[in-house]
């Protein structure tokens, strides 16, 4: 618990979720922590300076979903993709 109440702002992390024909590569982008990040898209070339100048920390490819509402993203709601929360 005290490495996400003290996050280490050097540390950058990128998931790539999705490499697309058009060039453009859709990532995930995270600083301190992989649990809250923003969701960008760049060509090839600007993508592979990005991640040279934030010296990033690749995650495993793919998007990364739990069980949770919070695990949604906006590329999921923009695909139409529908998430079912367990009652309990």
């Amino acid at each position: 618990m005290a490495e996400a109440e003290n996050p280490d702002i050097a540390k950058r992390y990128v998931r790539i979720v999705n490499r697309r024909a058009d060039g453009f590569i859709e990532f995930q982008f995270a600083i301190g922590h992989t649990e809250y990040f923003a969701e960008l898209m760049l060509k090839k070339n600007d993508f592979d300076v990005f991640c040279t100048e934030n010296k990033v920390i690749f995650l495993p490819e793919g998007a990364n979903h739990g069980n949770s509402a919070f695990d949604w993203t906006l590329r999921d709601v923009a695909q139409g993709k529908v998430f079912q929360v367990d009652e309990e």
